[in-house]
């Protein structure tokens, strides 16, 4: 049977979508921080997870502030260089001609505003740093992260692992089973602490 050719369907003519005004600063600032701070912790708690897994060093709730505190510091000093580089940056090409006048005053105020709510967002990551209460909230949430990813890929492995009863040990099953009945676990505990 010949293929045939479907008819094309018409979806009509393509309209510009109307130009939405530009988020005040303060909430895109708000947001910029939200997404650096998540990003700060996930680094933190994949340090965690390395220390843990990597070097098997205990948890050192000293180190992994200092680490977290670090990071922000990096982060902020990354926008602030970004804001300079932007203000040193020349005035952007023409935009192709088929952009409306609109929209290309609107991009060119969302590039104006960037250097500005770059610094915004640096001085709220070192103040993050500098609070111990802000900070110790990020180390939690990083602790919380990893154990909870530590946790799931230990029970990944464990799934995926299969065992294998030898013949020894259901020989010995019967007895351990019948040991461990007979353990009373209420006595011993009181002569322990009597």
């Amino acid at each position: 049977m010949p293929f045939r050719r479907s008819r094309r369907v018409n979806v009509g003519t393509f309209v510009d979508p109307p130009v939405s005004d530009l988020a005040p600063i303060d909430r895109v600032v708000d947001d910029g921080v939200l997404i650096y701070l998540a990003a700060a912790r996930s680094t933190v708690k994949n340090g965690i997870i390395v220390a843990a897994l990597g070097r098997h060093a205990d948890y050192a709730a000293e180190a992994i502030e200092s680490n977290a505190r670090q990071e922000l510091e990096r982060l902020a000093q990354e926008n602030e260089a970004t804001a300079l580089r932007l203000e040193q940056k020349p005035p952007e090409a023409p935009w192709p001609g088929d952009v409306s006048d609109e929209v290309v005053l609107r991009k060119q105020l969302d590039q104006s505003r960037r250097p500005e709510v770059l610094r915004r967002v640096a001085a709220l990551l070192r103040e993050t740093g500098e609070s111990p209460t802000m900070l110790q909230n990020l180390v939690d949430g990083a602790r919380a992260a990893a154990m909870e990813e530590i946790l799931g890929a230990i029970a990944d492995a464990r799934a995926q692992t299969t065992v294998v009863a030898d013949a020894e040990y259901e020989r010995g099953k019967d007895q351990r089973i019948a040991d461990f009945i007979e353990f009373d676990l209420l006595r011993d505990i009181a002569s322990n602490s009597a």
